[in-house]
């Protein structure tokens, strides 16, 4: 069964097999930075590195 983003209507992208979780210690969750759903102006801050990011990305 599909969920939702905790706190949102929306599906979360985890439901269909497209978002794992690496390191949550290293990653910037708009939720846990308190923004609010839709906010513009959200700064990235991921600290995965680029090299891994590409990895995956390669492999779709």
């Amino acid at each position: 069964m599909w969920r939702t983003v905790a706190g949102t209507p929306r599906l979360s992208v985890h439901s269909f097999g497209a978002a794992i979780d690496l390191n949550v210690r290293m990653s910037a969750y708009w939720k846990w930075e308190g923004y609010a759903e839709g906010q513009r102006g959200i700064r990235h801050r991921n600290q995965i590195p680029a090299a891994l990011v590409n990895i995956f990305e390669r492999h779709g």
